[in-house]
């Protein structure tokens, strides 16, 4: 389930980020967020149950959700290339 977690975020901050975009006026300045933002908001929210379980000591559980959310935010660095190499 926690696996779907990052995606299920994405597609609610995608949605939020046009709402808000819309409702902004121009002088607000606010242009909404860079898509590399939100994709990376929607991975980190796989780290607020790992800090739940980790607390609780569920090992397993926390390696768990690790290995796809490091394998998430590696893709997303090479992916968006935020240092232009």
């Amino acid at each position: 389930m926690w696996g779907l977690a990052p995606m299920l975020v994405y597609i609610l901050l995608t949605w939020l980020n046009e709402v808000i975009v819309e409702k902004a006026t121009i002088s607000s300045g606010f242009m909404g967020f860079k898509e590399s933002t939100v994709v990376l908001f929607a991975i980190c929210i796989n780290l607020v149950p790992t800090f739940f379980a980790d607390r609780k000591k569920m090992d397993e559980f926390v390696r768990g959700i690790m290995i796809p959310t490091v394998l998430f935010a590696i893709g997303w660095f090479f992916y968006f290339n935020p240092l232009g190499l």
